[in-house]
């Protein structure tokens, strides 16, 4: 049986959308199979931004009470800091 050029064209035409379909298909079976992960992975970076945060408050506060006598005067300017009312 010999093929034509188009009768080629068409088939690989064919082949490759079939195989775009697949990885498609794929594509959103691996999503659907890790939605939760995803969606806990994207609430963890909130997460760890907030600890990055208070982190770097915390250091903050370390710097500005080197020097200071004792611990009172380091818990007021900690609550300065962090606007408490002690």
């Amino acid at each position: 049986m010999k093929l034509s050029v188009k009768t080629i064209e068409i088939n690989q035409i064919e082949y490759r959308l079939l195989q775009t379909y697949l990885l498609e298909v794929n594509f959103c079976r691996i999503i659907r199979c890790l939605i939760v992960e995803i969606i806990t992975y994207l609430n963890q970076v909130i997460t760890l931004k907030v600890v990055k945060d208070i982190n770097n408050k915390l250091e903050l506060i370390k710097r500005r009470a080197y020097g200071l006598r004792n611990f009172i005067n380091s818990r007021l300017l900690s609550l300065l800091t962090w606007n408490f009312t002690g």
